[in-house]
């Protein structure tokens, strides 16, 4: 008897450790989901400020050209190969980074891009020779290269596919357009007026030998604090010629809007690095799989490398034509309005920044519209609304002012989550890493690099509306390319359905429709039978 109570005894007391053990298993299961949701929603909010600095960055070149293109004494046409040069620098980071982050940490490589093209940014304004300007470009280049495509795989890997993602996709994209729609107003005050120019008024000379005893067709005179020569014409007018002496001083400070961007991102870069050390991120990279929590939904998909392959280009394709616009047409409009339609400086600023904001406001509005709607009819969206914008700048603007203003707002709207959409919708039809997100990236950094120059010659050459018809067949050349995209997805889905029902007829021995009217007898002959009983 006394055994017997022993048993039970020791059984209770057995039951009772098994009970607290998996009570304590369950709670380390519960905190170590709680750690993981806490850690990806700091990392993503990490990767949101990230993209809101890269913005700032990426989009400082275009209200700044025309002061670099003084200080630098070049023309249009050749300042805008900045973005040439700054582009290629993204193409070859973020192409080299798709191969890198599967060895290195994303982290870890994102906090040495922001620190590579902070530096950059802090020495740009201050070359005195264009070649430099270009090389530190192409730097600067380089490092966004290398945030972009680890920000962006990086988020798609810790939160899968689905609606969580694209909301994280969409918010991470908005926060880079807040920094390309805050930049213009930061560059503003640095700026130097429009009327600093190298053509003077003979209204303002003051001084000095009017006329050239050994060259009589010679007139030496002061302006302000330049000296300047003149060359008569056989009449004894003053012909139209550039000094050829010295330029007006820059009155601008651009390089303090420079320098308030390159501070910003070592802030970051040392927020980044903290969180690295306090965590103890080594150089593993993150993969599907880590910091795994409810939410995340990943699902692996099983297809064959010429349909993933074609998938990958053809989205390339869609993002060169895509940035093509974006880069160009953000970077290159204020320099539209100044110099091709006569506008002051604040005012291409101001244009700019509706441009810009406008993509804000998309992609704000993008975050619960993903919650509603699928990739596929945002894009349809997307490519609508910006065919309608061009088509209206380039038949009205004759009209007025409000016609740029308005075609501009819908303009950006249409872009806005065009790319955070696209990658969207690739990573539903095949798994994103980080060499697929190169090849995306290298395709936008090619519009980026092909683009600018192209439209520098056209407005140069011809007229700066040729700009605009520019950008009017790229638009519809997207949406060509889209809607090919979208019917070769269809017409592979439709063959691999019907792969599927030969594999079915072959495991089973019959077609589905067979076993359909097979399933059908048999209810029939079930309901016969109760029928007579």
């Amino acid at each position: 008897m006394y055994s017997s109570n022993v048993s039970i005894s020791n059984m209770a007391q057995i039951g009772e450790n098994d009970n607290k053990e998996e009570s304590q298993i369950t709670s380390n299961e519960e905190n170590k989901l709680a750690t993981s949701i806490w850690r990806k929603r700091l990392l993503s909010i990490c990767l949101c400020t990230v993209m809101w600095h890269f913005g700032m960055v990426e989009l400082i070149a275009g209200p700044t050209l025309l002061d670099m293109k003084y200080i630098l004494d070049v023309d249009i046409d050749a300042i805008s190969f900045v973005f040439a040069s700054s582009g290629s620098g993204f193409a070859i980071g973020a192409f080299l980074t798709g191969f890198i982050s599967k060895k290195i940490n994303q982290q870890i490589l994102i906090t040495f891009g922001i620190t590579l093209y902070s530096t950059c940014t802090l020495i740009v304004p201050w070359s005195k020779n264009i070649a430099v300007f270009f090389v530190f470009y192409f730097l600067v280049g380089f490092g966004c290269g290398i945030c972009e495509l680890c920000s962006n795989v990086t988020l798609l890997i810790i939160w899968g596919s689905g609606p969580t993602s694209d909301k994280w996709m969409h918010a991470m994209h908005c926060c880079f357009s807040l920094g390309a729609t805050l930049v213009p107003f930061l560059a503003d005050p640095f700026l130097a007026d429009k009327t600093s120019s190298n053509t003077f008024n003979i209204s303002q000379a003051t001084g000095t030998n009017m006329t050239n005893e050994t060259t009589p067709n010679l007139a030496n005179f002061t302006i302000g604090e330049c000296n300047v020569t003149y060359v008569f014409d056989t009449e004894g007018c003053i012909g139209n010629l550039t000094p050829n002496i010295s330029q007006e001083k820059y009155t601008g400070k651009v390089q303090f809007a420079f320098l308030i961007v390159a501070v910003i991102g070592f802030l970051i870069a040392f927020l980044l690095l903290v969180q690295v050390l306090h965590f103890r991120i080594g150089l593993k990279p993150y993969r599907h799989g880590d910091l795994t929590s409810e939410g995340s939904i990943h699902k692996a998909h099983k297809s064959n490398p010429v349909f993933r392959w074609a998938i990958v280009f053809l989205s390339g394709l869609l993002i060169f034509l895509y940035v093509g616009q974006e880069a160009s047409y953000g970077g290159l409009l204020s320099t539209f309005v100044v110099d091709g339609r006569g506008w002051e400086k604040h005012l291409g600023s101001l244009i700019t920044s509706l441009f810009w904001g406008s993509i804000l406001v998309g992609r704000l509005c993008g975050i619960p519209l993903a919650h509603y709607l699928n990739p596929t009819k945002i894009l349809v969206l997307n490519c609508i609304m910006m065919c309608i914008g061009i088509v209206t700048i380039c038949t009205a603007i004759s009209i007025g002012p409000f016609v740029l203003y308005m075609g501009t707002a819908i303009y950006g709207l249409g872009m806005s989550t065009f790319f955070a959409t696209t990658l969207t919708w690739t990573n539903r039809h095949i798994d994103v890493d980080g060499t697929s997100a190169s090849v995306f990236l290298f395709g936008g950094a090619a519009g980026s690099v092909v683009v600018n120059p192209v439209i520098g010659h056209l407005f140069k050459t011809y007229e700066p509306m040729w700009m605009m018809y520019f950008f009017c067949i790229m638009a519809f050349l997207q949406l060509l390319v889209f809607v090919i995209m979208e019917s070769f997805v269809l017409v592979h889905n439709k063959r691999k359905q019907k792969d599927g029902d030969i594999t079915a007829t072959t495991e089973k021995g019959q077609t589905p429709e067979m076993e359909n009217l097979m399933n059908v007898n048999t209810s029939c002959h079930e309901r016969d039978v109760g029928t007579i009983k």
